[in-house]
């Protein structure tokens, strides 16, 4: 058992297994680094990115991927679960990059929708195929039974961990 100024932490069972998730989210966030491929775009970045372009041309992972209309900065603060003013700021840092446009509406100038430009969408298309490529090798690797088990499992476990961070902190943002 672990103590520190005589109160109980962990016993070190408990210490095992919070040192081996602490090991795994470390690991999980190293991943996500590398497989963005891009320094300057954040996780909370690609996402929104992955919106605008689910938005405007459907499922990116779709072969029957249609044009559609185009999202606009509250409709996009909906979808990421995030406040008006954090999806504006976002938008700003992408649009400085030169990974989204904002686009006046043609019958009201005032709607503004958002697009990518063809770097974003380069960065989209490129990511895309990289992780997909990664997945199917894990498939490989694995085979299709521990593959599934393997979702479902992580899954269950970021569910649980949403659940209690939820309850703990309801007002939280999800993306910052």
């Amino acid at each position: 058992m672990i103590t520190c100024e005589g109160k109980h932490l962990l016993t070190a069972k408990e210490k095992e297994h919070f040192e081996g998730m602490i090991h795994i989210m470390k690991r999980i966030g190293s991943i996500n680094k590398k497989i963005l491929l891009h320094e300057d775009v954040s996780k909370a970045e690609f996402f929104t990115l992955m919106s605008i372009h689910r938005d405007r041309f459907g499922d990116p992972l779709s072969e029957n991927a249609v044009m559609a209309s185009g999202l606009n900065v509250s409709e996009l603060a909906t979808q990421l679960n995030i406040s008006v003013p954090a999806v504006s700021k976002m938008i700003r840092r992408l649009e400085e990059k030169g990974y989204i446009v904002r686009i006046p509406g043609t019958s009201d100038r005032r709607m503004i929708s958002l697009g990518l430009t063809e770097y974003g969408q380069e960065l989209i298309e490129t990511t895309i195929r990289h992780m997909s490529s990664m997945t199917m090798e894990i498939v490989q690797q694995l085979g299709e039974e521990d593959s599934r088990t393997l979702m479902n499992l992580l899954n269950h476990v970021f569910d649980i961990i949403d659940h209690m961070l939820e309850s703990e902190h309801p007002d939280k943002e999800e993306i910052e």
